[in-house]
């Protein structure tokens, strides 16, 4: 069921090199086959520049160079088959006032640049030729240009200012990305890491709706909104003439504070965001709060005013507690819902999800003339999907009944954080500690489950010997060999027998303790987590408070639900022993002869030091 023009197969060759074949125009009588060579720059680190041809026989095109062509996209090593849409329909501008003549630029989540034009006179532009924006954070920052000042009238010149926006896009359908004074407020409060895209993926919605709550617009998406312009026209009681009203407050605070520039004003909300005090206020100067400003234009003080045919405090409509939530896969959150007037008969909400495979709602609420005031509550319940990608949920409400028919309500932003680590073939969730705080996998290292019971076998895990990469030996199936290593990091695959330690190479243990870090050498948790160190391990387990852990039943109940996997011997062919009665669990750290591990029976629970040869359970903490 592949729609697209193009259907083609990608194989990666390398980290930047893919080879792509297929077919294209598929929908027409001009269908013709192709052959693509690209490469992504920069190369990986691993990686150099080599020299190669391509015979124009082989490929169209051959001749020219498509920069659009280079972008890096992440990719497995798997051959990937991909149908490539007709294209994305993408629209770009600036509003102070419409500015004309701002040089918009489109980036995608990497930071690479998808296209550049100029706005025209209605502040907007088309952006042509974009063939596929992937899922994530975009962002659009337009430099320059000149627009009317709605406080004074005066054309204003940008010069060399940026203004910039940014949202998460959901990989399908057309894209509208508006910057304005608003916008770049939030973009630089998610901004807090200097320019990590990452850092500002995860804020950016959050900022997004926060601004426009605090500037009067609650619900309103000030990046896709277009504003009245009310230099020209009235600004009635819609998501469009509230947005430019707001603008023009914004207009008059930099008017009456007598800022050298729209930057200047800018600078000042970014500080009114953290103070709490929409004010406009740049140090030494005269300003105006945000309700005086807006009084300014309704009072017609300003170049316009708004007009809103609904009495003050007896608007028919809907309040949500929240514009925004968070929740983790599998778990929920919720907000509430009221009406805002007594209707005449039974009202009712219901909510949508966007994606009911990243989050579901709960079901339709009805409210009466008796209960209209009392909040309702939605229930939104994370779904634990096979992906390990933190997604983002839009809640709309559709409204029915006693005279709200056509009423629209705010929407909902639910943030979905992915708790889910693929990792050697096996998915992992995490857990936290309610005394410490700190992050744990779910299990051991190697098991396929989190433990049902004490003696779960299939939640016992590999049995690590300490220090050791997990080249293999760590397998309970692996084979067992009385030659010592000679290396840290290359010992081949098999447990190693030994009355001490498994190699030669480390007496005192202290090159393992760092290799055993995230990152090292012998590492061998998921990115961003590593093997705990001696007061990690503690602090989580016999140091506990609110699990008293004192033997394998009290251990098993903890949130970390730690199974009885007894120990893989240091003599004896590597025989196992003790599984179903004790658990010992390595830590990283070392007394500088032997290695530190936590052990714990029937009726006892210590820290204690043995030789490094033994094979233990592992459980990773994150960093």
């Amino acid at each position: 069921n592949v729609k697209g023009t193009i259907f083609g197969i990608e194989v990666q060759l390398s980290d930047s090199v893919r080879m792509e074949f297929g077919s294209e125009d598929n929908n027409t009588v001009e269908r013709k086959t192709y052959a693509r060579f690209t490469t992504a720059l920069p190369l990986s680190d691993h990686e150099s520049m080599t020299s190669f041809s391509i015979s124009k026989k082989a490929f169209q095109n051959s001749d020219i160079v498509n920069l659009g062509d280079l972008e890096f996209v992440e990719r497995s090593n798997k051959i990937r088959v991909e149908k490539l849409l007709n294209g994305v329909t993408v629209v770009l501008g600036e509003y102070n006032a419409p500015t004309k003549g701002a040089s918009c630029t489109l980036y995608n989540s990497a930071g690479v640049a998808l296209g550049t034009s100029l706005t025209g006179d209605n502040g907007q532009v088309d952006l042509k030729g974009i063939a596929l924006i992937p899922r994530g954070l975009v962002s659009v920052a337009c430099k320059g240009g000149t627009y009317t000042d709605e406080a004074t009238g005066k054309l204003i010149d940008l010069g060399q200012m940026v203004i910039r926006a940014a949202t998460i896009y959901s990989g399908t359908g057309p894209l509208m990305m508006l910057s304005s004074p608003l916008s770049e407020v939030a973009y630089q409060l998610a901004d807090t890491n200097s320019g990590d895209r990452t850092v500002i993926a995860k804020a950016i919605m959050r900022q997004n709706i926060a601004v426009a709550a605090a500037f009067g617009v609650t619900g309103i998406d000030i990046t896709t909104t277009t504003p009245t312009d009310i230099n020209t026209n009235k600004a009635t009681n819609d998501d469009a003439g509230k947005f430019g009203m707001a603008l023009a407050a914004v207009s008059q605070m930099g008017e009456n504070s007598a800022d050298s520039s729209p930057a200047e004003t800018i600078t000042a909300l970014v500080a009114d965001m953290a103070d709490g005090n929409i004010d406009g206020r740049v140090v030494g100067k005269q300003t105006v709060d945000m309700t005086t400003a807006m009084n300014n234009f309704s009072n017609g003080e300003g170049a316009n005013n708004i007009t809103d045919g609904k009495g003050a405090g007896n608007v028919i409509g809907v309040t949500n507690s929240v514009a925004f939530i968070t929740l983790g896969e599998a778990t929920t959150n919720t907000y509430t819902v009221v009406l805002n007037t007594q209707p005449t008969g039974n009202v009712t909400i219901t909510p949508n999800s966007n994606d009911t495979g990243a989050a579901t709602v709960s079901a339709a609420m009805t409210f009466t003339s008796a209960n209209w005031s009392t909040p309702q509550t939605v229930t939104v319940t994370g779904v634990n999907d096979a992906d390990a990608t933190d997604e983002t949920v839009t809640i709309s409400h559709t409204i029915t009944g006693a005279g709200y028919a056509g009423v629209t309500s705010a929407n909902v932003i639910a943030s979905v954080t992915d708790d889910e680590i693929f990792f050697n073939n096996l998915v992992y969730s995490t857990v936290t500690s309610p005394d410490t705080g700190k992050v744990w996998l779910d299990r051991n290292l190697g098991a396929t489950q989190v433990a049902t019971s004490k003696t779960d076998s299939a939640a016992y895990g590999h049995y690590y010997q300490w220090g050791r990469n997990d080249d293999g030996h760590e397998s309970s199936s692996s084979a067992a060999v009385a030659t010592i290593a000679s290396s840290i990091t290359n010992a081949g695959n098999l447990f190693i027998t030994s009355d001490i330690d498994w190699t030669n190479a480390d007496t005192s243990g202290a090159l393992r303790t760092v290799a055993w870090a995230d990152g090292g050498a012998n590492d061998i948790c998921p990115a961003g987590f590593s093997v705990p160190t001696e007061a990690e391990l503690t602090a989580d387990t016999i140091g506990a408070t609110t699990t008293n852990i004192t033997n394998i039943d009290t251990v098993f109940s903890s949130f970390l639900k730690i199974p009885t996997a007894g120990y893989r011997n240091r003599a004896n062919n590597g025989s196992f022993h003790s599984a179903g009665s004790l658990v010992l669990l390595w830590s990283r750290g070392t007394n500088g002869v032997k290695a530190h591990n936590l052990n714990i029976s029937s009726g006892t629970a210590t820290s204690s030091y043995i030789d490094h040869a033994y094979g233990f359970s592992v459980r990773c903490i994150k960093n």
